[in-house]
């Protein structure tokens, strides 16, 4: 065995390091990782805490605290949102859905409702991190590759730009029969393409 070299070492860890991680420069765009989770997200879990704390107290009404909520002064300031401006009314669903319809992100039409647990939420890490980067158009193809200064060519090896959406709709050679939303109706069983 030769003499051992640190700064050479240094070296092949931090190029072991950057392939390790090319997957990790474009992470799941947030307003995706509610639905992908399953949980709702913060602002709407915050709203219904907030509704649930003022129910509460709605039927206490001895405690201090419910003549401030429930006769309480006019607001001066129309930036503020003073506690008792909540509406108590709306369950999570239903302010999910509609913070859902109103920002439409990338491939969105694929979720019919966002609090429903989505298809293929049992399918082993690979698998579901693979379809979950078809789904935001967030992952490792060539426009990607370029955009991180990974590679000087974006193009597909059928010529055309490739895309995370050109993957899976329009390539000739790689495209699914049917595109994303075929994907999801036939409840992934379609694993050997996701593997590919």
């Amino acid at each position: 065995m030769g003499p051992f070299f640190p700064r050479q070492a240094g070296r092949q860890a931090t190029k072991r390091i950057h392939a390790h991680h090319l997957w990790d420069f474009t992470s799941t765009p947030l307003q995706w990782l509610p639905v992908l989770s399953h949980i709702a997200p913060p602002g709407i879990r915050r709203s219904e805490a907030t509704a649930k704390f003022i129910r509460d107290i709605q039927v206490k009404p001895y405690l201090p605290v419910y003549e401030d909520i429930f006769h309480h002064p006019a607001s001066r300031l129309k930036s503020h949102r003073p506690i008792w401006s909540i509406d108590t009314g709306s369950s999570v669903e239903e302010l999910w859905r509609e913070s859902w319809e109103v920002k439409p992100l990338v491939n969105s039409f694929i979720i019919d409702d966002p609090t429903a647990l989505v298809p293929g939420f049992n399918l082993p890490r690979r698998e579901w991190c693979l379809l979950n980067r078809f789904r935001t158009g967030t992952g490792q193809c060539a426009a990607s590759l370029l955009q991180w200064r990974y590679t000087d060519n974006p193009l597909c090896i059928c010529g055309n730009t490739q895309s995370m959406s050109h993957i899976v709709n329009d390539c000739p050679v790689k495209k699914f029969e049917g595109g994303l939303p075929v994907v999801r109706i036939r409840q992934f069983k379609h694993k050997k393409y996701l593997i590919s």
